[in-house]
């Protein structure tokens, strides 16, 4: 299949209201580098830091993020620990006329998996 540019999914469209499953990668139903490919192509071609699998349709908790060609790819990420405070304004792809101003976690640590699987 090859690295693809995803469209992004409507604004109203439920699957950016679920809770997406792990991705199987005993029994993947998509190439997981293909997958993780062009999720970083769809993200650079909105001049985005990231963006996650079900914004292109595909249910699965696998996001991207980076910046020009350092992109990481995160499969089924669990947060370990949050510390501290940051605010700042934040857009999202799936509502691409929305700005706010978030409070977040400053630093985090997480696990999860690369396209590999490791």
């Amino acid at each position: 299949m090859g690295i693809e540019i995803y469209e992004l999914v409507p604004e109203d469209s439920t699957i950016l209201k679920e809770v997406m499953p792990d991705f199987d990668f005993e029994n993947p139903i998509m190439d997981p580098d293909e997958l993780a490919s062009s999720l970083v192509e769809t993200c650079k071609k909105y001049n985005s830091l990231g963006l996650s699998a079900n914004q292109c349709g595909f249910p699965h908790r696998v996001f991207v993020m980076g910046n020009v060609d350092d992109f990481i790819a995160c499969f089924n990420p669990k947060l370990i620990l949050a510390e501290d405070e940051a605010h700042m304004p934040e857009g999202c792809l799936s509502f691409p006329l929305l700005e706010l101003r978030i409070t977040r976690p400053k630093t985090i640590t997480v696990e999860y998996q690369d396209w590999n699987g490791e």
